[in-house]
């Protein structure tokens, strides 16, 4: 008989779900449906009756796989066990984006800012501070046990391992056996979980039921600035300051000059008639005019927006630049394409819905496709 761990977090970002063990650090990313797998053991329950019950819900997947990734990580246990009996065996590693002070009564101010959370300041006492301060990676609970007293110890992991700090995660090794092993290393000793809790805090929305993102543009993103710094990172927004990466561009910067080595800008520059669907927060439209505007082109930027939140960021981003914002959905409102030279849609293709085809149904001939097929193979 295996029973769901007491001692889990979950947490939702873009369709997924994000459990946390609260015990140990662990971090597993997971689609709603297979954390229901792990709902099933809510109270003691015989797995084989729930490899059953979800034999044909995976497409071929054994449900067997996600109930041994659960015990694994101790997301699933035996009724009778004690989780501290294998965490002893563990070895502490501080998270790389602490900040802590000692105090003047040789304890310590430990601050933690993480997603959208407030900075919290948590005290710890001198005795508490001593502990901490041994934590290098390498030495394990039962050492730590000994010099300082079992109880404290683990009363202190459990405080700072929890997804409420996360200032410390729980290893299987020593750190020291990842070095030149870096792809071993598992990544939730190093990341934290900065989304929100699920399904709480999503308003009730399952994060893996979103079909239709238009009512989403339109009425749930209220903080353009929000949205891209914590909720959706986009490689437009990480890369809207000038970057080596880049050559020294932006991203609307480097878009433009990989449309002018690719032949995608006209020869010669005059009138650019530009639309972009779905604008972010204006930056790649700004920095793509500016970057039109050096090469000696006239351009007239159009971004057909469907959130009014965003529409707003964007206006005030390209304030002074020939950019007009207009409120509107692609996929219904009549919008004349030919009226444009070039037509951007950056990163936004998964809110887009999709359909499956047969080749009759999308216009397409499959002798015609065979042909193109075996072309491409001579080629």
């Amino acid at each position: 008989m295996l029973v769901r761990s007491p001692h889990l977090s979950t947490f939702g970002h873009m369709g997924e779900v994000y459990l946390y063990h609260d015990l140990y650090g662990m971090i597993l990313k997971m689609s709603p449906d297979v954390l229901e797998v792990l709902d099933a053991f809510e109270a003691p329950t015989d797995p084989d009756v729930v490899a059953a019950r979800f034999q044909d819900a995976f497409g071929g997947e054994p449900p067997e796989t996600f109930i041994g990734i659960f015990l694994q990580f101790h997301c699933l246990e035996e009724p009778s066990a004690d989780p501290d009996e294998e965490r002893w065996r563990m070895v502490p590693v501080l998270g790389r984006w602490n900040v802590w002070r000692q105090t003047p009564e040789g304890g310590m101010a430990l601050w933690t800012a993480w997603g959208e959370r407030p900075i919290q300041r948590h005290d710890l006492e001198p005795a508490q501070a001593a502990i901490y301060a041994e934590i290098d990676g390498e030495t394990p609970l039962t050492v730590l046990a000994q010099r300082h007293g079992a109880e404290p110890v683990m009363a202190l992991m459990n405080r700072l391992i929890h997804h409420e700090i996360q200032a410390v995660k729980l290893s299987q090794v020593p750190m020291s056996y990842y070095v030149g092993r870096a792809q071993m290393q598992p990544p939730y000793l190093t990341s934290t979980m900065p989304y929100a809790t699920w399904p709480e805090d999503s308003g009730g929305r399952d994060p893996g039921t979103v079909t239709d993102t238009a009512p989403y543009h339109q009425e749930v993103i209220d903080d353009a600035d929000r949205q891209f710094d914590h909720l959706e990172t986009t490689l437009s927004h990480l890369f809207r300051e000038p970057h080596p990466a880049l050559g020294g561009h932006t991203y609307g910067g480097a878009l433009v000059s990989g449309l002018a080595e690719r032949g995608g800008l006209p020869a010669t520059p005059g009138p650019l008639r530009v639309l972009e669907i779905g604008g972010g927060l204006g930056e790649v439209a700004a920095s793509a005019v500016e970057a039109l505007q050096e090469r000696g082109f006239e351009v007239s930027w159009t971004i057909l927006e469907l959130s009014p939140e965003l529409a707003r960021a964007q206006r005030a981003r390209c304030e002074g630049l020939p950019v007009t914002v207009k409120l509107g959905n692609v996929l219904t409102d009549p919008w004349p394409s030919n009226a444009y030279d070039l037509i951007v849609a950056n990163e936004m293709m998964g809110d887009l819905p999709s359909a499956e085809l047969t080749h009759a149904q999308a216009g397409l001939d499959d002798d015609e496709l065979r042909g193109d097929a075996h072309r491409a193979h001579l080629a």
